[in-house]
């Protein structure tokens, strides 16, 4: 089945010749207003994104969105968040490559990475990556059926590290690094890292399938209910150890990558009223307790936690062409996470509300904002942008990312200095 995604992709990309890209050039600079936890920690990028859409024909399309950002010496991140060829046919389309599922609306704003992947250049972005594999969409007046099946994992790269000599670095601040000492008989002790990196079929060649179901009770209202087994947007590190003396005094680790599965149940409703849309829905995310049986463990033993994570959503938006405004909800029926977990995944939110904004003044001049605020973990996310169009293919911006997390047991306390100002310059040809 590979094979069949190689050739889909060739001809994503010989399709999308035969039409104009839209392909840009970024450069931002970045003002800390706080000295980040990653001293090395680039002030700077250099970015290229390129995306192309073409219509052949009566019954074929294809999409493609690539993006690569570069940081100087610290090194090159990648993304290709979508690229697929899709067929139309009556009331029928079909998906065949990376395909973003819109099956939970709420997703994208509280930067969850369940059901799609955060593109992960920075855990503050909106932006997803799809799902590789085939996904049908049968649409009819009051019925629509989603079912995606695939036997390829594209796991989410971003924000990841490099181990290297023992040390592990990484191009992106938003990498949480693993500890770099351990205590041993009262004293630090420096960890040497080593990975062990398993065949690629064990991790390229895993199945996943689901399906929504969405009734629409009017034209402007409906509920549907979804199911999806897949693997985890990110894999699962098993690592052990053990002291040695020989040469110097350190601890060795080793950790090995595998892939696990989680099942993801939801529902959905909603309702327009005019410009206002409401939804509220909830959604189930139970991973499988799995491991890697090939693994060999030491007397220094480290396996993933598993914690099951449930999510009730509500949200309110009101969109006009020259703005939008949205109330969001979100609330967790799970315990936050004991203790530490270095490879493992971890709660973002317990008890939060957020707002989001965009406003466009004139042909030249737009505002975007949006601000979280857990209650519970007292996590506060701020992030807005002014941005000037110079002209059809130039645009300047200029924004904020602030992050407060006062607590230390939460998703968000790693990354409380990475508070930034930027200036940011795209030119798209």
């Amino acid at each position: 089945m590979v094979y069949c995604f190689v050739i889909i992709f060739v001809m994503v990309l010989s399709l999308s010749q035969l039409s104009r890209a839209e392909t840009g050039f970024s450069y931002q600079e970045l003002g800390r207003l706080n000295t980040p936890a990653m001293t090395e920690a680039s002030p700077r990028w250099f970015g290229f994104d390129f995306e192309k859409a073409k219509d052949y024909k009566s019954e074929y399309s294809s999409y493609l969105k690539f993006h690569v950002r570069h940081f100087g010496e610290q090194g090159t991140i990648y993304s290709a968040p979508e690229a697929y060829l899709r067929t139309d046919r009556g009331h029928t389309q079909m998906y065949y490559g990376r395909h973003i599922l819109d099956w939970n609306p709420h997703e994208k704003f509280w930067l969850l990475g369940d059901l799609n992947a955060q593109r992960g250049f920075n855990l503050l972005e909106e932006d997803m990556e799809g799902l590789a594999g085939i996904h049908l969409v049968h649409q009819q007046e009051l019925l629509k059926i989603d079912i995606f099946a695939s036997y390829v994992y594209i796991p989410q790269l971003n924000p990841g590290y490099d181990i290297k000599n023992g040390d592990v670095t990484a191009p992106n601040e938003w990498s949480k690094m693993p500890p770099e000492q351990v205590y041993y008989n009262g004293a630090k002790v420096p960890i040497y890292y080593e990975l062990d990196m398993p065949e690629m079929k064990t991790i390229i060649f895993q199945p996943s399938v689901g399906g929504r179901v969405k009734m629409n009770w009017s034209e402007g209202g409906g509920v549907s209910v979804y199911g999806l087994y897949k693997p985890e947007n990110q894999v699962r590190l098993n690592a052990t150890g053990h002291y040695e003396q020989d040469t110097e005094e350190q601890a060795r680790v080793r950790a090995k990558p595998f892939a696990n599965h989680h099942w993801i149940y939801g529902a959905e409703a909603e309702q327009e009223f005019g410009d206002v849309v409401a939804q509220m829905g909830g959604m189930v995310v139970i991973p499988e307790r799995g491991g890697d049986p090939t693994f060999e463990f030491e007397p220094l033993k480290i396996e993933p936690v598993y914690e099951d994570y449930y999510y009730g959503f509500a949200g309110l938006s009101y969109n006009k062409p020259e703005m939008s405004v949205g109330l969001h909800q979100i609330k967790s029926f799970s315990p936050p996470t004991q203790g530490e977990n270095l490879f493992g995944k971890k709660i973002r939110w317990q008890n939060a509300s957020g707002v989001s904004g965009k406003y466009l003044f004139n042909d030249y001049w737009s505002f975007d904002v949006s601000y979280r605020y857990d209650w519970q973990m007292q996590d506060r996310l701020w992030v807005q942008a002014v941005n000037y169009r110079l002209s059809k293919q130039a645009t300047v911006s200029a924004g904020l990312e602030m992050l407060e997390s006062p607590k230390s047991d939460s998703f968000w306390s790693s990354y409380r200095s990475n508070d930034t100002s930027y200036a940011r310059l795209n030119y798209i040809f």
